[in-house]
């Protein structure tokens, strides 16, 4: 099934780490003996994630190529949940080092030195940049619900982005940066709604500020915006099970204007989710399960033809591309915890990309290219 949005996801995140440090010496061996295993590497790829290798979670950054690891962090406190800046050089991430629970830091990579932004608001989920990189959005407890929060790095005030008493899952950014995205709990099931970030320049502020983009749709977090930002690919309840879409969105000034086309993607599958773009627009990876175990699939947007990627009785999840659109890193089972593993999606083959421990349980971030 899904790995879905909820408000324990740091607790689930250190206890899965907590669980896999145990397991380490026999994992690391073990990796050892299957060292002639693998696929090719892309060039000069990196990804961050986190690990709690020795009894210590930090941030971690993995060179694709060479199988080599560094701790970016190397902090007592807690350290997850990874987020690169668009041109690559900045960390956004998680930790509870000034004993007031889990607090937005920012680090530039590799100087590695953390400071953290919007005390006042503890977070619980992957921080997202805005496209320019001058803004993070988080998700932190607020009245006992989960509330986006707009950070701003030029040390201007927090604030929330919508005025509701619902539960909201984290958000994401069109590729223009001129709305946000994101399920709220407003009748108790996942709907997907749309908001301004620039609504603290309004003079109604963010009180009334998004709108329910999909009525009477069940969503499956999370959503993806295509490259280009006309579309956003999802997974949404159809007949009892999780059926992929892509959705057709142009939000201008007119919230009723912004839902165009809505083309049910035809996997073959009972149910699909998790989808993510390729760089450049043309395919979407997903998790299905067709059989017993959870496995990656790539559909072809332009022939509609499905292609298997793993195949394994372990569950295999949250695909991420690689900037060059060639491999993706998932989160797999099949070590005796969660790991990241790494797929060629051209010829096909997959090997473990981390042994230390557990990796982040969101999803490997990939470095972006920079200027790319």
């Amino acid at each position: 099934m899904p790995l879905c949005y909820t408000e324990n996801m740091i607790a689930l995140h250190l206890t899965l780490l907590r669980l896999g440090a145990l397991l380490w010496p026999l994992m690391a061996a073990l990796a050892l003996a299957a060292g002639a295993v693998g696929a090719a590497s892309p060039a000069a790829n990196q990804i961050a994630y986190t690990a709690r290798p020795r009894g210590q979670t930090d941030i971690f950054l993995i060179d694709v190529e060479r199988r080599l690891a560094a701790n970016l962090t190397r902090h007592p406190a807690e350290d997850l949940l990874p987020a690169w800046s668009p041109d690559g050089q900045r960390l956004a991430f998680l930790s509870n080092r000034l004993g007031e629970g889990f607090i937005l830091h920012v680090t530039d990579v590799p100087a590695a030195r953390p400071y953290p932004l919007a005390i006042g608001y503890r977070a619980s989920a992957v921080p997202a940049w805005s496209p320019d990189g001058g803004r993070l959005a988080i998700v932190s407890s607020i009245r006992g619900s989960a509330k986006i929060v707009i950070v701003g790095l030029d040390g201007t005030e927090p604030y929330i982005l919508n005025q509701t008493s619902a539960t909201d899952s984290p958000p994401l950014w069109s590729p223009d940066g001129g709305w946000l995205v994101y399920l709220s709990f407003r009748d108790g099931n996942p709907r997907l709604y749309a908001a301004s970030p620039n609504c603290i320049e309004k003079a109604q502020g963010c009180r009334f500020n998004d709108f329910l983009l999909l009525a009477s749709t069940i969503v499956s977090w999370p959503p993806a915006w295509s490259p280009d930002g006309r579309w956003l690919a999802l997974s949404a309840m159809g007949s009892g099970s999780l059926r992929l879409y892509r959705v057709e969105i142009g939000c201008t000034t007119q919230p009723q204007d912004c839902v165009g086309q809505r083309q049910r993607l035809d996997t073959g599958h009972e149910s699909d989710w998790t989808p993510v773009w390729s760089p450049d627009g043309q395919k979407l990876a997903f998790a299905s399960r067709p059989a017993s175990s959870t496995d990656l699939f790539v559909i072809d947007l332009a022939t509609g033809a499905v292609r298997q990627l793993t195949d394994d009785p372990a569950s295999e999840q949250l695909p991420a591309w690689s900037p060059d659109g060639r491999y993706l890193a998932y989160i797999s089972t099949r070590d005796w915890g969660l790991n990241i593993h790494l797929v060629d999606t051209v010829v096909g083959g997959s090997a473990p990309l981390t042994v230390r421990g557990i990796a982040d349980v969101m999803t490997p971030a990939w470095r972006p290219v920079r200027g790319g």
